[in-house]
């Protein structure tokens, strides 16, 4: 991508260079900050479901430069022989604008005695 970053900050440039299809979207999701994102935690709560299985709410903000960026809402569920995860992803304006939004995952990692 050639345009200085300067004109990048001007009102109306990254719409119009968007709209030209000037700018990739790797070099649109770095603009946004997708490239350093940190997770902070908000809140956790545990909860009983209507099973009576224990659940932990947990709501998180994936952050970049001091901006929320996504907000993730996950709900685990502890049953006598599994584990449910339940998440929700939800996207500030930050991103809304992008074309396109790059492929949103996770990692889950369980103690090997819970096999």
């Amino acid at each position: 991508d050639f345009v200085a970053a300067w004109a990048l900050k001007l009102p109306g440039v990254p719409g119009i260079l968007r709209s030209l299809k000037v700018l990739s979207p790797m070099y649109m999701w770095r603009m946004v900050g997708l490239d350093r994102l940190e997770a902070l935690q908000r809140s956790s709560q545990w909860q009983s479901d209507s099973d009576g299985n224990p659940c932990l709410f947990v709501a998180e903000g994936m952050v970049s430069s001091g901006k929320t960026i996504f907000e993730t809402e996950t709900r685990y569920i502890f049953g006598a022989e599994k584990i449910s995860v339940q998440i929700s992803v939800s996207t500030t304006q930050a991103v809304n604008d992008l074309v396109t939004l790059p492929r949103i995952g996770m990692k889950l990692s369980a103690a090997s005695r819970l096999s």
